[in-house]
């Protein structure tokens, strides 16, 4: 196993995770469907082909357009057919009516873990309109990776687990139901991570925020933060 995870946003809260050439592809939003239900315009493309996603497990936090794309999903479904599925509840039905086979599905539940190629994946609270929604921690190659998922602020979201991460990945917009970059940075002071990297804005003017005060405020804190670019892999 490689001791390098290889990490890069895909924009709104979609990231590909990656070690050993195994690829986990969490939440692509990847057509322009919310433009065509909610009249919300993308701000920026998609950074990757799907042929280019290379996916071997598509992991879903909710089951939101933005973030398990009903046009999207059937393209990499297709594009790789081999590749696993797995989603909290209504994000696991949703697969299943695309037939995903059974033995690819795996349904996430928080506080459970399953393995997938050289990762650990727990599933964590999280709570958003979607209420079946999760947040997951990764743990590979002695390093640990929290996800948020779409999420507000509460005080179940503290689980012990989530403590002293390597790498977080935070929403701060703070609309539709995620918390807002104050909340995010009490949660970052709270589970103290190495770094904290902002995520869910930047894809709809209409829903969107400037990171930069969240930034400051944790290299304020001694944690490590910037902003990411879409499409950029970095490492740790």
């Amino acid at each position: 196993m490689s001791n390098e995870i290889k990490i890069c946003w895909l924009g709104q809260g979609g990231f590909i995770l990656e070690n050993d050439n195994y690829r986990i592809v969490l939440d692509p939003y990847i057509s322009d469907c919310v433009f065509k239900i909610q009249q919300l315009a993308r701000m920026h493309k998609f950074p990757f082909a799907v042929e280019e996603l290379k996916t071997d497990l598509l992991l879903i936090t909710h089951d939101h357009m933005d973030h398990f794309d009903p046009e999207g999903v059937p393209e990499i479904l297709a594009e790789y057919p081999e590749c696993c599925c797995a989603g909290p509840q209504n994000s696991y039905e949703h697969f299943q009516k695309l037939n995903v086979p059974e033995q690819k599905l795996t349904l996430s539940k928080a506080g459970e873990s399953f393995s997938a190629g050289p990762f650990k994946i727990t599933a964590i609270p999280a709570f958003h309109s979607d209420k079946t929604a999760c947040g997951y921690m990764l743990e590979c190659a002695g390093k640990k990776i929290v996800v948020t998922g779409d999420t507000l602020f509460n005080e179940a979201l503290f689980v012990p687990e989530i403590n002293n991460a390597d790498l977080l990945l935070i929403c701060i917009n703070g609309k539709f139901g995620n918390m807002t970059d104050s909340e995010a940075l009490e949660y970052v002071k709270r589970t103290s991570p190495r770094c904290a990297l902002p995520m869910h804005y930047g894809l709809f003017a209409e829903n969107t925020i400037d990171p930069a005060d969240f930034i400051a405020d944790c290299k304020k804190s001694d944690v490590a933060s910037w902003a990411m670019t879409p499409g950029v892999f970095f490492s740790i």
